[in-house]
């Protein structure tokens, strides 16, 4: 085998080391949105995963449903709009200097 295959080999070795454990990282990371004024709190992990969803009781019962509903949706999208965020930061660094920069590649993380 040539040193190039060979070097090319170890890289990715490297990096699935790498990536596994930005992914065991992400098991215990999270991020918490809030929504209508504090209403609506979601908690989605680093895998993406809604955890925890919290009404305030005082506006549960004077919120319409409609309303509820509508602050759920927006709020739990948000959360994982900021969960992807992270995830993709954390993904990013565990491949930094593995991955070439080649403009307009986007490599999907979701292995």
């Amino acid at each position: 085998m040539n040193q190039m295959m060979v070097q090319a080999m170890q890289a990715m070795q490297e990096m699935q080391k790498r990536v596994g454990e930005a992914q065991e990282k992400l098991k215990t990371m999270a991020v918490t949105e809030t929504g209508g004024n504090g209403i609506v709190k979601i908690t989605v992990s680093g895998e993406l995963k809604v955890t925890t969803l919290e009404l305030d009781d005082v506006a549960r019962k004077s919120e319409g449903k409609d309303v509820l509903e509508d602050l759920i949706i927006s709020t739990t999208n948000k959360a994982l709009e900021a969960a992807t965020v992270m995830k993709d930061r954390e993904m990013k660094a565990a491949t930094e200097g593995l991955i070439p920069n080649i403009p307009g590649l986007d490599m999907p993380f979701g292995f």
